[in-house]
């Protein structure tokens, strides 16, 4: 990733494995190092044979991952929902429509049969928006179950970008 955020996530106190006695993540290159490092060691990509990609999910092709429509953050929230309604409910997904909450840095979207909700996640870029979520998901009483910004659903995907617009 571009920015430096994970950097500053990987080192924080609460990533280190008391356990193990270890930190979560050993290290974390941005994008733009692995460019330096590329250029420091004269590697030129195009220049490379080429070579099949690593699968991020079972069953999936190499070319699925990485070819996305354009949503935010690479795909992400894209690819994990087909992959979902595909894997958990034999349901090709082609297009993906958001529906936004309280803008466009907010939005939700759902995989809905027969009137039932099977799939339900959320995405919000920005901190404004990801305090909002945050407050509206966790409950009053630490008891009590989650809820989305809609009633007492679980998301099972929360996407969550510090950046508007990611």
């Amino acid at each position: 990733m571009p920015c430096y955020d994970k950097k500053l996530e990987a080192s924080r106190p609460d990533f280190f494995n008391q356990e193990h006695q270890t930190r979560d993540v050993d290290c974390v290159l941005t994008t733009g190092e692995v460019f330096r490092l590329l250029e420091e060691e004269d590697v030129s990509l195009p220049d490379l044979e080429p070579a099949p990609l690593d699968s991020l999910c079972s069953g999936a092709s190499a070319e699925e991952p990485t070819s996305h429509r354009g949503g935010g953050s690479g795909g992400y929230l894209e690819h994990v929902f087909r992959h979902a309604a595909r894997e958990l409910f034999g349901i090709h997904v082609a297009e993906v429509t958001y529906k936004p909450l309280r803008n466009k840095d907010f939005q939700e979207v759902t995989l809905e049969k027969e009137g039932q909700v099977l799939l339900h996640f959320a995405m919000a870029y920005g901190f404004r928006n990801i305090q909002n979520l945050v407050r509206n998901h966790m409950p009053q009483d630490p008891r009590a179950p989650p809820k989305t910004v809609r009633g007492p659903q679980v998301l099972p995907l929360l996407l969550l970008v510090g950046h508007p617009s990611a």
